[in-house]
Formats: structure tokens, sequence, C-alpha cells
């Protein structure tokens, strides 16, 4: 009965196959797949309230700030990035015979009540795009209404 169980010789198995495995599991776990593509094309943000502030980090490492372009319009924060990498006037003299360069434009945008529009402000440093976005002091509503 021992010799129904079909015995695997591994000297029969090319390189090459492995590769073409190889290419198949890269294909679906690097940089290529769906989620990794997602995760690419935008950046993170985190929001942290505090008692009187809303404060907002971006990570947009390697992004010049005259790349980035942040705006509020009724309620709405919008950081919008447009990076191009390609430097043609500076590698004019070199001879290329493949060159990559990356462009890439992402936002993303979020939503505040009861904002001091007057007072943002916006700061870049080390990558991280830091907005601060005081809250409106909340005046007192609550009145003594006297009876005639």
């Amino acid at each position: 009965m021992t010799n129904l169980i079909p015995r695997r010789s591994y000297r029969l198995v090319s390189p090459r196959f492995n590769e073409f495995n190889n290419f198949i599991d890269n294909f679906f776990k690097d940089s290529y797949s769906f989620d990794n593509a997602i995760q690419a094309s935008t950046f993170k943000v985190d929001v942290e309230d505090k008692d009187d502030m809303y404060v907002v980090e971006a990570e947009l490492p390697g992004i010049d700030k005259e790349d980035i372009d942040v705006q509020y319009d009724e309620g709405r924060l919008s950081i919008m990035v447009n990076h191009d990498e390609s430097k043609e006037e500076e590698d004019e003299e070199r001879n290329f015979i493949h060159r990559e360069r990356r462009t890439s434009s992402m936002s993303r945008s979020m939503y505040f009540e009861n904002i001091d529009e007057e007072n943002l402000e916006a700061n870049l440093e080390n990558g991280i795009l830091t907005i601060s976005i005081p809250k409106q002091v909340k005046q007192e509503t609550k009145r003594k209404i006297t009876i005639n």
C-alpha cells in the first residue's frame, strides 16, 4: 500500500518555476496590490479635538509647501497636493537612457462646525502639515426675561 502514495521529487522543478511563483506572489503582496495602491494615492491625516481647538496633522514627506493648497469654505477644510517630481531644467546636460518620475494629485476634506475662521494657521515642518483650527467661543445665550 505504501507504493500508492506519490513521491515528490523536487529535482524536476525548474528554478524558473520558482521565479514565476515569486512573481505571482509579489503581484498580490507587493506595492502593486489594490490596498497598497489606494494607500499610496493619498496621505494620512490625524484630527485631534483639544479643549479650545482642533489640530489636523497630515503626513506629506517630500512635498514642498508650494505644492500644497489648504482651503476652508463653509465648514469644509480641504488639503490638496499637486506634486511633480520632474526636474527637466536641472538635468538637460545628463544623458539618461531610462528615467522615472512621478506626478501625483491628492486631496482630503473634512468638516468642522463652530470654528473661528479668521484665526486658522498652517505650518509645514519635517513633512508634517499641522493646521490649528480654533473653536469659536460659545457665548452664553441664557438670560433672564423680566415679566411686564
